[in-house]
């Protein structure tokens, strides 16, 4: 019982870190469609414009994802999560205020780059879990339950403030989600800590890299389809 216990919190301190990356890296992709209409209103923006909006958060979030991922077992995931969390906060902030294309598109640039960093150390915790393929459907249920919930009640705060309303509700997420950031560990969380040896003499596994990079592609194709 004891053994088991153990296994339980360890379960839960590394699952409620990557629940809470998951949901600060992707709450703000997932949910926007629900504020493009007033978006388009308040800075009479174009189809065009918001797809350059959107992409330039997303290139943000890979680029950030990719150079801290190869760079995982060096730094401190608590403060990567942490600093990605302020750039987050920061990055929704500035689109508060920002009143023109360049400056939204600057604005949501640096919140790609927050949201990419707590992906980032979320996906460096979830991969040393003993069972990273339980963490990770928790991760997906944490991000999927936020979605819902904004996509439910955003449209309220929309027809009060505009799409300006609907930026401070995913500040209010990324605020609500921060205290949990400092479950990430203070170093690096390699595989050897939580996870089974891996016999890495057979790594890198190009068809199955292939394969998992489809699957994601496919998956991102069906979540951002409402765009």
């Amino acid at each position: 019982m004891y053994h088991s216990l153990q296994t339980n919190r360890s379960m839960r301190s590394v699952a409620a870190p990557t629940a809470a990356g998951y949901v600060l890296g992707y709450v703000s992709v997932f949910s926007m469609p629900i504020m493009v209409g007033a978006l388009m209103q308040g800075l009479d923006l174009s189809e065009k414009h918001i797809g350059l909006i959107l992409g330039a958060e997303l290139l943000c979030i890979a680029l950030s994802s990719i150079v801290l991922s190869s760079r995982a077992g060096e730094l401190s995931l608590q403060r990567i999560a942490l600093c990605g969390a302020a750039l987050a906060v920061f990055g929704h902030g500035f689109s508060v205020f920002a009143d023109s294309l360049g400056w939204i598109v600057c604005a949501r640039a640096i919140a790609g780059l927050g949201e990419g960093m707590t992906l980032s150390a979320a996906n460096s915790v979830g991969a040393s879990a003993k069972n990273p393929d339980r963490v990770f459907a928790i991760a997906q249920i944490a991000i999927s339950v936020m979605t819902m919930l904004l996509v439910t009640i955003t449209p309220y705060f929309l027809s009060i403030g505009g799409y300006k309303a609907g930026l401070l509700c995913l500040i209010a997420v990324v605020l609500l989600c921060l205290p949990v950031c400092y479950l990430f560990p203070k170093g690096n969380a390699s595989p050897g800590q939580h996870a089974t040896k891996v016999d890495r003499t057979r790594f890198p596994h190009k068809k199955f890299g292939v394969l998992v990079l489809a699957a994601f592609a496919f998956m991102s194709i069906a979540d951002i389809a409402m765009w």
